[in-house]
């Protein structure tokens, strides 16, 4: 995990089911390039945002939702963004949903990512060239949620000729401080 940059919740979870953790000095993406190489030297199978049957659990997400919406799909759906799983999952269960007829309406999805750790937004506003973010910052992953993502794996595959961004008028606005 990486020093100092993780929420509690998160960390008592893991220590409850005996997890072994490592306090790493590092960002997401250089974590998860050691514990790749290290799952492929030990022969350990890595379940990760990498794994392809991840993004098919995560499917499960929205298709929850529309089955309690009576199969109505929402003009909206808004996410965080970080490594982009669940917004690669959200737009491949939509569109498998209204292959098979079950929704009859696209919704758009709204990824959010925090000021100071935005690539996907980075990347979409610049063509599609993808530049990974040097040293993601935001208060936010002390709170529990991953959006501390250098260079998110699923950022060309949440990316479509109809996806527009757009930039919040005050993203460059200080960090607000917690009380």
């Amino acid at each position: 995990m990486p020093h100092g940059n993780i929420s509690f919740g998160k960390l008592a979870q893991a220590l409850e089911y005996g997890a072994k953790t490592l306090e790493v000095d590092a960002n997401f993406d250089e974590i998860l390039a050691l514990v790749r190489a290290l799952a492929e030297k030990l022969g350990i199978y890595l379940l990760n945002s990498v794994n392809p049957f991840r993004i098919e659990g995560q499917k499960s997400i929205v298709i929850e939702m529309l089955d309690q919406r009576d199969w109505k799909a929402p003009d909206w759906i808004v996410l965080p963004g970080g490594n982009l799983g669940n917004t690669s999952a959200f737009g491949k269960a939509l569109r498998e949903l209204r292959e098979i007829g079950l929704i009859d309406k696209m919704p758009r999805l709204g990824v959010i990512q925090a000021g100071g750790s935005a690539p996907f937004y980075d990347f979409m506003t610049h063509g599609g060239e993808f530049q990974p973010v040097t040293k993601p910052e935001t208060l936010a992953t002390r709170f529990g949620l991953a959006i501390r993502c250098p260079g998110p794996r699923h950022c060309t595959k949440c990316a479509s000729p109809k996806v527009s961004s757009r930039r919040s008028r005050n993203r460059k606005s200080p960090t607000p401080r917690l009380r």
